[in-house]
């Protein structure tokens, strides 16, 4: 007996030196863990660190890192929360009914809880019509927009009950949907194709244990996107076929790119799955397009197919429109180093892919700037900008979804005010410009204290509340910001002319539908320009009744061979535009 308490105690030794001498020697060769994982760096010694207790804090979480095991010690832990809690230890994983792996921003785009507002959208796609159509008719470049599926969308059935409970009726898909097909852009709808595959497919098109379509159901799409390439260029591609399948009872490459993640002991049982054996023919002859992908990690299973690299004269991918492929497996490019005139121009075909998941932030900023490429440099709208940078980070635009839900407001609400307030702190003139008015009459309206003496005044005058409102933003917006007051009444001064004046309104609306924008923004934008002629008009009238300033003016037209009449003209724009910087303090 006593032999053998001496072998267990000598046992639970060998336990807890194994470790350490692991983490010397390396006896074992461990697999390590799948995913995107920082471990803490060794801490440097000093004295101040030390004597505060930091120094021992990060040494404690260094250990814990690189413990010799510790990625099989994770893996058990993984597995024993896996396998009876049906808890998964990776960020963002939900284990649905009968074991479907999904990741949530799947759920919470098919839930409709991150719909981003009708009025969001409205905008963006009128940008990517005017976009598709100013290609196609300028330069014969299709734009080509593409829904791709959504393992939520076609599994709905194993999506958790807790979630379903609280499902949207309206989505961002939806929405995109049904206003795309107002604005009759050319779209392929790879959602609703693959709902209709469902049933008679003969192997799975969305793996069990993956979050994209299966390399089966991918051949799909490859078919469905070469046959609509060569319908809409009215040319034929080369050749290919994928009619030899082998099956594996294992999945393979992002067929179990969840189940990967989250880092188990064992594989998780197996499922039948499909792997086409894709064949080229050998053909220089014919005409090969050139086509861009901006697309998300969806067009991985194509690209990896060398389906571009086939049937395409280029292989350019654009992942979420900011990493260039194949370019960045030589050296880090970002679209970002890129002329993006000449990159876009230089195409065919461009393909514009996206899952529901990334609905909400859409095209990555694609197509807004490819929007203002080819419209007047006026037609910057810095609010819409900035519930596009809202939308473009993550984190931020969880935090906007939690603010949201803990007010109970929708969350457009919240990105329109976000973005209003941003624009506020980077150009408070040009916020002011815009909605001086409405700014300060918000300012009365949320001081509980101002807004009661509001509403005594309205009484003691006899006039409604709004009324006194009004007067009184007036007379504190002329007060405070003197110079922006006068150019925001100016301004809507040129408004009221525009919507009182026939002509003018009948040009300003062909100029809103050429460019598909807002009438009310379009007359907004042909106001500031009124305005801004009428400055450089002023400014011009000085210099020609001002002898010194003539003269001067007139010494360097000669010089730089203009007429006089340019000379005054970049003169005066020169000067009104010292001017408006001069005047952003508002004073």
């Amino acid at each position: 007996m006593s032999r053998a308490k001496y072998i267990f105690f000598y046992l639970i030794i060998l336990l807890m030196i194994l470790p350490a001498v692991q983490k010397g020697f390396q006896l074992f060769h461990i697999k390590p863990l799948n995913g995107d994982f920082v471990l803490a760096e060794k801490p440097v010694y000093s004295k101040s660190t030390w004597l505060t207790g930091e120094y021992q804090v990060q040494y404690d979480n260094y250990l814990e890192q690189h413990i010799g095991f510790r990625n099989s010690l994770v893996r058990l832990n993984n597995q024993i929360d896996f396998s009876l809690y049906r808890k998964a230890n990776a960020e963002g994983v939900v284990i649905g009914k009968n074991d479907h792996l999904y990741e949530y921003d799947y759920i919470r785009a098919y839930t409709g809880h991150d719909y981003v507002g009708e009025k969001y959208i409205n905008e963006k796609l009128n940008r990517l019509k005017f976009v598709q159509d100013h290609l196609k008719k300028e330069l014969n470049i299709d734009l080509i927009l593409i829904f791709e599926p959504g393992k939520t969308s076609f599994y709905p059935e194993y999506i958790p009950d807790r979630y379903l409970s609280k499902k949207k009726t309206t989505t961002n898909y939806s929405s995109y949907l049904r206003k795309a097909g107002e604005l009759d852009i050319r779209y392929i709808d790879l959602n609703r194709y693959f709902l209709s595959l469902k049933e008679n497919a003969s192997y799975p098109l969305y793996p069990k244990y993956g979050i994209h379509w299966s390399i089966y159901g991918m051949s799909f799409v490859a078919d469905t996107l070469v046959n609509y390439i060569e319908h809409i260029r009215n040319t034929n591609l080369v050749n290919y076929r994928h009619d030899s399948i082998v099956t594996s009872s294992q999945a393979l490459k992002t067929d179990y790119d969840v189940g990967k993640a989250l880092n188990l002991l064992c594989k998780l049982p197996p499922e039948t799955l499909a792997y086409p054996v894709f064949e080229f023919e050998d053909d220089s002859i014919k005409k090969r397009p050139m086509v861009l992908a901006v697309a998300d990690s969806y067009y991985w299973n194509i690209f990896n197919t060398r389906l571009p690299l086939h049937l395409f004269g280029n292989e350019a991918f654009w992942y979420f429109n900011a990493k260039v492929y194949p370019d960045s497996y030589y050296e880090p490019t970002s679209v970002e180093d890129l002329d993006l005139k000449r990159e876009v121009e230089k195409q065919d075909v461009i393909l514009l892919m996206v899952t529901e998941r990334f609905l909400y932030k859409f095209d990555w900023g694609f197509i807004d700037r490819l929007y203002y490429l080819y419209t007047p440099d006026y037609f910057q709208d810095p609010q819409y900008d900035g519930v596009t940078m809202a939308l473009g980070l993550s984190t931020w635009f969880d935090d906007l979804i939690d603010e949201a839900r803990s007010k109970g407001v929708s969350l457009p609400e919240i990105l329109w005010s976000n973005a209003g307030y941003l624009f506020e702190q980077a150009d408070k003139s040009g916020y002011l410009i815009r909605f001086g008015q409405e700014y300060i009459e918000n300012i009365i309206r949320n001081d509980k204290e101002w807004s009661e003496h509001i509403s005594e005044k309205a009484k003691t005058n006899d006039i409604s509340y709004g009324e006194m409102l009004q007067t009184d933003a007036d007379y504190v917006f002329r007060k405070d910001y003197p110079k922006l007051y006068d150019v925001f009444h100016r301004i809507r001064y040129f408004e009221d002319m525009i919507r009182g004046d026939s002509l003018l309104l009948k040009k300003t609306t062909g100029l809103a539908s050429f460019y598909r924008c807002q009438i009310e923004n379009m007359i907004r934008y042909q106001a500031m320009i009124m305005y801004d002629e009428e400055q450089v008009s002023r400014i011009e009238n000085i210099i020609r009744h001002d002898p010194e300033w003539l003269r001067h003016v007139k010494e360097k037209a000669e010089k730089q061979h203009l007429p006089l009449d340019e000379m005054i003209r970049l003169d005066a724009e020169y000067m009104y535009d010292l001017e408006k910087n001069k005047s952003g303090s508002g004073s």
